[in-house]
């Protein structure tokens, strides 16, 4: 396996808030791993998630955890390699959590996709690129997010207020992360709003590792699951703001 090197900086940044990392992984593993991914992906029946949602849809294909760790295990074995280097790095404990359907996402993004603003259930997130397209950069909010007291209602309403485009200009300090080769963002998901512009041109192709952070999980979110690994309508509350 391939050794993750990460300063003591880089780590430190991620957990205070949000890192990019570049050469987390060599170029020919990336090929590598992209062409087995559309391999799979083109003889796999893989979900299209659509989910409307205001300014920013979502819209994407995902191989879930569960596949990937019967599938595709390298993959797993890199995000477990990134926990331990992140650990050894930040002086914290990080590892994958132990959901396997959570803990290792493939999220393949077509031209038209997007993945709408949110906060993840998970204290701790890295997505990792295995390619270079036009768009599907990913847009950071570090550090911005207001507690509620665990009261998924008041939470609820304290993040629309901060996704409102004006809050957004007047408090937020937005980053801007294009995909490429090898390039990393690891961020505190729980505390950073995040999403991904619409890919242009090309297939996305970007590995999703969610971290435990000192033993806290975060939420389980079951509701969560359903709506963002199946295809089927979702009802109801926003299923990030479900008790």
């Amino acid at each position: 396996m391939h050794t993750i090197a990460i300063g003591e900086a880089e780590a430190a940044a991620a957990i205070r808030g949000c890192s990019v990392i570049d050469g987390i992984l060599p170029g020919d593993l990336c090929i590598d791993l992209a062409g087995c991914i559309e391999h799979y992906a083109a003889f796999q029946e893989l979900p299209m998630v659509r989910r409307s949602f205001r300014s920013r849809p979502l819209q994407y294909m995902v191989i879930d955890g569960a596949r990937i760790a019967r599938d595709l295990p390298e993959i797993v074995a890199i995000g477990e390699t990134l926990a331990a280097r992140l650990s050894a790095a930040s002086r914290c404990h990080v590892e994958l959590l132990p959901s396997a359907q959570v803990a290792c996402n493939v999220n393949l993004t077509p031209p038209g996709g997007a993945y709408r603003w949110h906060y993840d259930r998970n204290p701790f997130t890295a997505i990792v690129y295995l390619n270079e397209v036009k768009g599907g950069e990913t847009e950071v909010y570090p550090r911005y997010r207001l507690p509620s007291g665990g009261s998924p209602h008041l939470q609820r309403a304290a993040d629309a207020v901060l996704l409102a485009p004006p809050v957004r200009m007047l408090l937020g300090k937005k980053r801007i992360i294009a995909p490429a080769p090898g390039r990393a963002v690891v961020f505190r998901g729980d505390r950073c709003l995040h999403s991904v512009r619409a890919v242009v041109e090309g297939l996305r192709i970007a590995l999703v590792f969610s971290f435990s952070l000192n033993g806290d999980c975060g939420n389980r979110g079951e509701a969560l699951d359903e709506y963002l690994y199946t295809t089927g309508a979702v009802e109801g509350v926003d299923p990030n703001y479900r008790g």
